[in-house]
């Protein structure tokens, strides 16, 4: 799988983007930040940048994360990650 985008929530100036792939360098790495960057441009964001993220997180074939997962236990489906992302003045 290649880095696929789950969900994108927007306000006027910033905004969560969610993206999901195979590993969690997939999910953390350079084509997910571009994905990332240029959906929040797609929803109106001018100049969209990072402003962070909270690291990448086990999911299951529901998209639903838990405390097995995170331990190791269970099948993991892929990974997310939710991107913060804010416009330019």
């Amino acid at each position: 799988m290649s880095v696929k985008l789950v969900q994108a929530e927007m306000t006027d100036r910033s905004g969560i983007v969610t993206v999901q792939a195979d590993t969690q360098d997939e999910a953390l790495g350079t084509p997910a930040r571009e994905l990332v960057l240029k959906e929040a441009a797609k929803q109106g964001l001018s100049r969209p940048g990072l402003s962070g993220s909270g690291g990448a997180y086990p999911v299951d074939v529901a998209g639903e994360t838990s405390d097995d997962l995170m331990m190791g236990k269970g099948q993991v489906a892929g990974y997310r990650c939710d991107y913060r992302v804010t416009g330019a003045l």
